[in-house]
């Protein structure tokens, strides 16, 4: 027993030049748009596209040569792998990292432009991630996350997500109920790139999105109507249209139908930002009160 506990004890000097084989592995994360703040649960089954380069420890990424050209990674349990298992670079070797989601979305990636989608809508929730440069191999965690192998992988939204919130100032006796809620001259396609920062160019005709279309009660708090649509990062100058119901049962009930339209939004939309427009129905005159709060999605 006290020649095993010596043995335990001991400690084995690794040998110079030691540079044993380790996968390539991710932990894909959703990002708020600045990379302060804590990552969100990555959607299941969603795989993604990486580019690397590497270039040597004492070198510049920018001499960098391709290493993975718009590789497939998938979920392989607890970590994202590489559909071609691919090991990482000896530990002379750096990597510089770019990387979109989801997979075959993006139209061009380089270290120059970013990640690039061209004529696209708003369908579908486009990530980017990136750039990333100076990873490196470690046998025994790397500093992204602590794990051998494992890069920590930030994805930052390319669109933007809008809704509407309203109120009314209905009194007792009062009821106003909105039927439709819609949005007009809003680009509903364009192109992006990632770098030197986050630019999109809208393209296309614009077109009037429906937030609301049905049946439901105004209260005289604020409270989300409709559909949060992901919309193309723009300067939406388009007005908001509520068409509402209006009842008033003293001194007798009387329904009618009303169309209110918000003043020009005058907005300007960035990628990976939550908007929401509010709006207080004023029942006297029948006008709308608006306000836009943003915030990180």
């Amino acid at each position: 027993m006290v020649t095993l506990l010596a043995a335990a004890a001991c400690t084995v000097r690794v040998p110079d030049g030691y540079d044993p084989p380790v996968a390539l592995r991710f932990d894909p994360v959703l990002s708020v748009a600045t990379k302060a703040g804590s990552g969100l649960d990555w959607p299941a089954g969603l795989d993604f596209g990486v580019y690397l380069w590497d270039y040597p420890v004492t070198g510049n990424y920018a001499e960098g040569t391709p290493w993975l050209t718009d590789e497939r990674v998938i979920d392989a349990g607890e970590h994202y792998e590489p559909v071609s298992k691919k090991l990482w670079p000896d530990r002379l070797r750096m990597l510089h990292l770019l990387a979109y989601a989801p997979y075959g979305s993006a139209a061009s990636v380089t270290r120059e432009r970013g990640v690039e989608f061209h004529n696209v809508g708003t369908d579908v929730d486009l990530l980017y991630a990136g750039p990333e440069s100076g990873l490196q191999k470690s046998t025994s965690g790397t500093v992204e996350t602590g794990a051998e192998g494992v890069i920590s992988l930030s994805f930052l939204h390319a669109l933007c997500l809008t809704d509407i919130s309203l109120r009314c100032n209905a009194a007792p006796g009062e009821e106003a109920v909105v039927t439709d809620i819609s949005l007009d001259q809003a680009y509903v396609s364009g192109d992006f790139q990632s770098l030197p920062f986050p630019l999109w160019k809208p393209s296309g005709a614009t077109a009037t999105l429906t937030f609301f279309k049905g049946s439901q009660a105004l209260q005289q708090e604020n409270a989300v109507v409709g559909e949060s649509l992901l919309m193309i990062p723009q300067m939406l100058s388009g007005q908001v249209t509520v068409k509402l119901r209006y009842t008033a049962s003293s001194p007798k009930t009387v329904t009618t139908e009303h169309t209110l339209v918000s003043d020009p939004l005058n907005k300007v939309l960035e990628s990976g930002r939550h908007y929401t427009v509010t709006l207080s129905c004023l029942l006297e005159s029948m006008t709308l009160k608006m306000d836009i709060v943003d915030k990180d999605l």
